[in-house]
């Protein structure tokens, strides 16, 4: 009995299914924070409803909850690996590649065209372009980037800062370009009961004002500023207390540099809970970052109903600006930073009226706005045309 051929409807349908379903595939680099891995898993969220996703993430990525789509850890993106990586990616041929990383991207953006991929989207979180100075490094992250960027359909920054860099150089349209900030996600705040995460120390009066930093100790955070401020802060006697919350490569640093102040009322600690534990205890949020591609904690900050201080950098402008939700001082001014902290420190009632502020302005960040911003971009990868 010969085979029945399928009708024009059906055939239209199943292409329409295929055009309104795209397969999509996350190619997730490891980074240090996890940052990658967190926005890969927000935006494959968001696109689950429209999409077939699949992730592969890098190896010894950080944790991340990726819900239902499936991940599988691949090799390390080397050179000598490419092959295999090609090999995969043919296999897989999906629709729309997603690249989070440089190494990935540029792996991806190599290996795309002839695996068939049809549309390939790069996530630039990478702070490569603020962070290196010297000539050899500044050299080969202007030619690899140049690469990847002029390779891509789609350029996904977090931030304007990104976007400005990309477009002195004319390394895209910018058309191709999206603007999507990070998510912030309410259910991550702990509840009210949750016990204190910080050491307890019987021997001390509680502080009249709770300040925290919590996040990286690496070169952009600047908590060489934050220690600094602080002394001036202690000179005026106000009974707070910094506690300094994290891990990274400056840590050593940072505790010669608390010793050499003879900070009294200051700790440094390793995180023993999630950071937003620390920032939801808190009374007031400090940080001194010189550039972030936009700033999860100032978000963390407004979430829990905490005031900040932070300066104004390239990265937190886009989640603190017009926020209500703290004081932005100017960039690397450190008596800046001590009087902001000290008048705060110092108005209970202010500090309420700023965490009121941002907490009804974090609402732009949470998933349904973040998905708002992100499926216009996944239909114009799907239909063709400008970024939206």
């Amino acid at each position: 009995m010969p085979t029945p051929t399928p009708s024009t409807t059906q055939q239209t349908a199943a292409r329409s299914d295929s055009v309104a379903r795209p397969t999509i595939l996350f190619w997730v680099e490891q980074d240090a924070y996890g940052e990658y891995a967190q926005y890969a898993a927000d935006l494959a969220r968001a696109w689950e409803p429209d999409a077939q996703i699949s992730v592969w993430l890098g190896h010894k990525t950080s944790p991340c909850n990726f819900g239902n789509i499936p991940t599988r850890t691949k090799l390390r993106f080397q050179y000598r690996a490419s092959f295999f990586l090609a090999r995969h990616l043919r296999a897989a041929r999906p629709d729309i590649l997603i690249l989070i990383g440089v190494r990935a991207a540029w792996h991806g953006v190599r290996i795309a065209k002839k695996a068939g991929v049809k549309k390939v989207l790069y996530i630039a979180l990478s702070d490569l372009i603020y962070r290196d100075r010297t000539l050899l490094r500044v050299a080969r992250n202007y030619l690899v980037l140049h690469t990847i960027l002029r390779k891509v359909d789609r350029v996904v920054v977090p931030a304007n800062g990104s976007r400005y860099q990309f477009l002195l150089r004319e390394w895209i349209p910018e058309s191709n370009f999206h603007l999507l900030p990070k998510m912030f996600d309410p259910d991550s705040v702990p509840p009210p009961q949750t016990p204190s995460p910080f050491p307890s120390r019987p021997q001390e009066p509680p502080p009249t004002c709770r300040v925290v930093y919590a996040g990286p100790f690496n070169a952009r955070a600047r908590l060489d500023w934050l220690l600094r401020a602080w002394a001036f802060v202690e000179e005026k006697d106000l009974g707070a207390h910094l506690t300094i919350v994290g891990t990274g490569p400056r840590e050593a640093e940072l505790h010669a540099l608390h010793k050499r102040l003879a900070l009294r009322h200051c700790d440094i600690i390793s995180p023993e809970h999630p950071l937003i534990h620390y920032v939801a205890a808190a009374d007031l949020v400090a940080m001194t970052n010189l550039y972030e591609l936009h700033s999860r904690l100032p978000l963390m900050a407004m979430g829990c109903g905490k005031p900040f201080v932070a300066m104004e950098a390239d990265g937190i402008r886009i989640s603190a600006h017009d926020s209500g939700g703290g004081i932005l001082t100017p960039l690397s001014d450190v008596p800046a930073i001590s009087e902001a902290l000290a008048a705060l420190i110092q108005d209970p009632a202010q500090r309420a009226q700023l965490g009121a502020s941002g907490r009804s302005h974090i609402a732009r960040f949470e998933p349904d706005a973040f998905r708002h911003r992100a499926r216009p971009l996944l239909q114009s990868l799907i239909v063709g045309g400008a970024a939206p």
